[in-house]
Order: structure tokens, then C-alpha cells, then sequence
């Protein structure tokens, strides 16, 4: 059942016939906050647009960490030489220019999100689903990704924001494809 917020009101009983039209308004629970949060961010990385490297870095807690142990976490290393995972939180801008540099479309979806949530911290097992497009240059043709990866992100909530502390893709890739553009 929702959780709705509290409505509270004053009326006056001067006339025989009262009216009243009160529509409920639901609380978000912490999961629903946590998916508006991802899907900002997803938006704000499609943007493309390196002024929004500021709003993209506000997702993220100055304690972000993606996994990196090279014998369990191999998805993850591709994500981060790929360009579109962040090492750490000290990386992100860097990663953010990279991905507006080297991309002309971007899709980045979180699809069938599983929250296990406690008061502060949250853990999402997930799919990651990205199709992009890449820019030609002298080296390389335009190309197109097509990835979808299961992977987990680890949030906390900081000053009342959701925040992403950690990042892991795990292997193996359900779908994985690389093909010049037409």
C-alpha cells in the first residue's frame, strides 16, 4: 500500500452544503527515489554536453569507487577502458569529457532494477543496457555499440541525496556487438 503524504486543512461550517475535493499525493519510497535518480543521471549522460559534467558528478558520493580486481571483475575494467564507467570519484570529469568526445548518440538504460534497501544505503542488481555511436576520426570509422551487462551499484543517502558509491558490471556480456556505421 502507498504511504501518502499528510494533507491538512481548515474548513469552515457556515453553509449547509460543504464541498471537498482532496486528491492524495503518494510519498516516493526509497526505491522509486532511487530510480528517479538513476534516470537522471542516465539523461543527463545522453545529453552529450560537457557543461552537464557538474550535474553528472552530483549522482555520485566523493567516496564512489568502481570495482576493480582484475581477476573477478574484468566487465567492470572493459566499462572503465570503454569510457563509460568512472574509476573513482577524482575520474569523473575526465570520464564525462571522454564519453562527450568520443560519442555522438548515447543511450544509457537501467532496466529491472533489484533494490535491497536498509535506512541509508541502498544495492541495485541490475542491466545495463548502452547503445551509442561513435565519432569518426583519422583512426577509426564511426562505429556502433550495442552492450548489455548485468551489474550493481551501491547508493547511500548523503544530506538527504542518493549517492553512488559504487560500481561493478558483472561478466558475462548478454549482448555485446561493435559495428561500423553505415
Amino acid at each position: 500500500s502507498d504511504v501518502h503524504r499528510e494533507y491538512k486543512t481548515t474548513i469552515s461550517l457556515d453553509s449547509v452544503i460543504i464541498f471537498f475535493d482532496a486528491s492524495l499525493t503518494p510519498i516516493d519510497s526509497p526505491t522509486d527515489q532511487i530510480l528517479k535518480v538513476l534516470d537522471s543521471f542516465s539523461q543527463d549522460l545522453e545529453a552529450l554536453d560537457s557543461d552537464r559534467i557538474p550535474s553528472i558528478q552530483s549522482y555520485f558520493s566523493e567516496h564512489y569507487v568502481a570495482a576493480n580486481d582484475p581477476a573477478n571483475d574484468q566487465a567492470t575494467l572493459f566499462g572503465i577502458i570503454a569510457g563509460v564507467v568512472p574509476p573513482d570519484y577524482e575520474s569523473l570529469p575526465e570520464t564525462v569529457l571522454k564519453i562527450v568526445e568520443k560519442y555522438d548518440k548515447l543511450e544509457f538504460r537501467f532496466a529491472d532494477p533489484d533494490a535491497e534497501l536498509d535506512e541509508n544505503t541502498a544495492s541495485v542488481l541490475m542491466r545495463f543496457e548502452v547503445y551509442a555511436e561513435t565519432k569518426p576520426n583519422e583512426d577509426n570509422p564511426a562505429k556502433k555499440w550495442e552492450i548489455v551487462v548485468d551489474g550493481r551499484l551501491d547508493l547511500r543517502l548523503e544530506d538527504g541525496n542518493w549517492k553512488i558509491t559504487y560500481w561493478r558490471l558483472i561478466p558475462p556480456f548478454l549482448k555485446f556487438e561493435e559495428e561500423p556505421l553505415e
